[in-house]
């Protein structure tokens, strides 16, 4: 992640003194497993948040998840979060009719209230995997 110049870490090894190992971690899905997927904002703000909350997710409450993104704009982190296939791409998000599942399921540092509009457009046209704000 983007805490690299702070930490030196070698592969396995963990921030937290009392982390939840590896191997003991869960996946995500049902039927198919996978890992949780954060979604960056390409800003050094959405880039350190990720990595904190990435760490959270695996070694505190024991989850496998995975960096996504990153993306130049908090309406990227939307569409992403709905299981857009490109929702980088201004033009043509992806979105198809409506994903049914999405592997991006976390995005921090963005602002919902700016973007309103675009909030509730997407609540009504992909109403199955539409992103909730937490706070």
């Amino acid at each position: 992640g983007h805490l690299g110049p702070f930490l030196t870490m070698s592969a396995g090894a963990t921030c937290l003194s009392q982390a939840i190992p590896e191997e003991l971690r869960k996946h995500v899905g049902t039927t198919e497993k996978y890992p949780l997927g954060i979604w960056a904002n390409d800003w050094a703000a959405g880039h350190l948040t990720s990595d904190v909350v990435q760490i959270i997710i695996q070694e505190i409450l024991g989850f496998h998840a995975v960096r996504t993104g990153p993306g130049p704009g908090t309406v990227d982190g939307f569409f992403a979060l709905v299981g857009c296939e490109t929702p980088t791409s201004f033009s043509d998000r992806g979105c198809g009719e409506g994903p049914t599942t999405t592997r991006n399921h976390i995005v921090v540092e963005g602002w919902t209230e700016s973007y309103m509009p675009t909030w509730l457009k997407i609540q009504q046209d992909y109403p199955d995997t539409a992103p909730k704000n937490l706070g």
